[in-house]
């Protein structure tokens, strides 16, 4: 499971240092993908798995969701640590996202989200704003 934030940095190639509490549950190969509201979303191979099959369930003889299979399966990449515990994050993931060089790596319990600080930052302050009311709403 994937949970808190933290504060890093891309470096001019692109290569971001996952944090030690993410990267021992990123054992191996594992799965980045554009993620909504203009994150970035690395998946273990399960959950992954778990995520495509859902994709997969969708009646393609709608377009919204041929439109949505084709976008992610054509911006989805396997990775993989390097030797110094990072990972190099294909350019269309990082221009999608908006990122340039300050990150925020955030646990969403099945996945992790790498977001551009300020936009993180902004998404952040909204959410807290209707917190109390979603959770209403939604957890019953």
């Amino acid at each position: 499971m994937f949970i808190g934030q933290y504060n890093h940095n891309l470096d001019d190639k692109n290569r971001l240092t996952v944090p030690a509490k993410f990267r021992n549950a990123l054992s191996g190969t594992f799965f980045a993908t554009v993620g909504l509201d203009k994150c970035i979303s690395i998946y273990t191979s399960k959950d992954f798995e778990t995520y495509t099959q859902k994709l997969e369930t969708l009646d393609t003889n709608d377009r919204n969701a041929r439109q949505l299979q084709r976008y992610v399966a054509s911006n989805t990449f396997e990775l993989e640590c390097d030797s110094h515990g990072r990972i190099l994050l294909p350019d269309g993931l990082v221009k999608h996202s908006g990122i340039d060089k300050d990150v925020i790596l955030v646990g969403s319990f099945d996945h992790i989200e790498i977001w551009a600080k300020e936009k993180w930052s902004a998404y952040e302050k909204s959410a807290e704003s209707s917190f109390e009311d979603i959770a209403e709403t939604l957890v019953k």
